[in-house]
């Protein structure tokens, strides 16, 4: 058996292995405080019963952990009664399944973005808003009418913490929900950044207070990743013509009742 990492989004520390029982917890790198993010794939475990077991707390929602046996592709949560109260959790791994991914959540990463902007190329005007550190090209989408012709004009930004993925699910939601609806698609002018943390989200950082400081705290008069000054001057470009939503989307803390309900 062996535990993976070596894929996009790919995040974990083994503390050991023992067996049928795994000890891990998240790669917290450059954040500077207890975070949840993990994902990781384990492979030549087929037909095995394994139980994972967290060395440190609040890394579960309340779903339990989510599954892929596809490669990442395709997501589902397990069952709740697999985790223990103590967060420990135990999978049958399937006799075909040599590649079995686990998460905390449903790991959004490029090729989830790049199956949805092809299967919506028609409608979206695809571009780049910058080169990420690591020279990757941080995509910009627009739709509707021209930022001059629109009605009224909508900002959709997500990933500024890149770990935080479900948001990504709620993005393509919204733009869906634009693409097929005729005013919108008449009278809305629509720009969305979806991976403001595009190398984090390869990497699979947790983003969120990620020193010196992350990207959602890097809006002042010396940012110091290249997205945020062409990010403000996007913003400035829409109010000058006049800005009626500007949404940046993040995701609740993982659980606890002020986080499973708006």
């Amino acid at each position: 058996m062996q535990i993976q990492t070596d894929f996009d989004g790919g995040n974990v520390l083994v503390d050991r292995i023992d067996g049928d029982h795994v000890y891990f917890q998240p790669d917290l790198r450059d954040t500077d405080r207890p975070w949840f993010y993990w994902y990781f794939a384990v492979q030549n475990a087929a037909g095995r019963t394994l139980t994972f077991h967290p060395t440190v707390e609040n890394i579960l929602t309340n779903h339990a952990p989510a599954m892929s046996v596809d490669g990442g592709k395709n997501w589902q949560w397990l069952d709740p009664q697999c985790v223990s109260q103590d967060d420990e959790f135990t999978v049958t791994i399937a006799d075909n399944a040599n590649d079995y991914r686990l998460s905390m959540g449903m790991p959004y990463v490029k090729a989830q973005l790049d199956v949805f902007a092809q299967s919506h190329h028609d409608q979206l005007r695809i571009s780049t808003l910058c080169q990420s550190p690591k020279g990757i090209a941080i995509p910009l989408w627009q739709m509707g009418p021209t930022l001059e012709q629109a009605t009224y004009r909508v900002i959709f930004s997500a990933r500024h913490h890149c770990c935080e993925m479900m948001a990504s699910y709620v993005l393509e939601g919204l733009l869906e929900a634009a693409m097929t609806d005729p005013w919108w698609q008449e009278h809305v002018h629509v720009t969305a950044v979806p991976f403001v943390d595009i190398d984090g989200v390869a990497a699979g950082d947790q983003g969120k207070s990620r020193k010196p400081r992350d990207h959602n705290r890097d809006y002042d008069d010396k940012p110091i990743y290249p997205s945020t000054p062409v990010m403000m001057a996007l913003v400035k470009e829409h109010c000058a013509i006049g800005l009626d939503i500007l949404m940046d989307m993040h995701c609740p803390w993982i659980r606890h009742p002020g986080n499973e309900a708006i």
